[in-house]
């Protein structure tokens, strides 16, 4: 301290601001890592929240094909019919492309196998509305104890839910 003060004026406020500039440096620095690190834990956040509203979207989607299926079948004008298959077949469409979408956030070989197994479901499932879609168009069945119900029926219960879908109380 001694030595500091028997230097000059203008040397002792170069090193003061010397030192200052290099504390401000060093915080900077640290400052600089830190945004790094919560960017690239936002990059993360961001990966999975996509993941997150892809999954969700397909599952509204199944939803809403069963739905519009189950209309096509009980309805008895045949532009609704028509409408209702195309809705179906858009949204179908539509899963396709997320489910598409959904594969390039695949990071691990479990994601990978259940990934095909939902892939497999998905086309199986699909295979088995064709029929009731067809049923529907062709406007056979009047009440909704039919065949087409049974039909839908055996759609529902393949689906991986867990649970059966006995529909409009139908033994099949």
């Amino acid at each position: 301290m001694n030595k500091l003060k028997q230097r000059s004026v203008g040397k002792q406020v170069f090193f003061t601001f010397g030192t200052l500039g290099a504390i401000l440096l060093i915080i900077g620095g640290l400052i600089f890592f830190c945004l790094r690190s919560i960017e690239r834990s936002n990059q993360l956040q961001s990966r999975a929240l996509n993941k997150l509203a892809l999954i969700h979207g397909t599952a509204l989607d199944v939803g809403e094909l069963q739905t519009k299926v189950l209309r096509q079948l009980l309805a008895s004008d045949i532009g609704e019919i028509k409408r209702l298959d195309q809705t179906v077949r858009d949204i179908e469409k539509t899963n396709t492309e997320e489910l598409a979408d959904y594969q390039t956030f695949l990071e691990t070989e479990k994601e990978r196998q259940l990934y095909d197994r939902a892939m497999q479901t998905r086309k199986a499932y699909w295979e088995q509305t064709q029929p009731v879609l067809a049923l529907g168009l062709a406007n056979r069945d009047a009440s909704p104890r039919g065949v087409g119900m049974c039909a839908l029926r055996r759609v529902a219960t393949n689906w991986p839910t867990g649970r059966s879908a006995c529909l409009g109380g139908v033994a099949c």
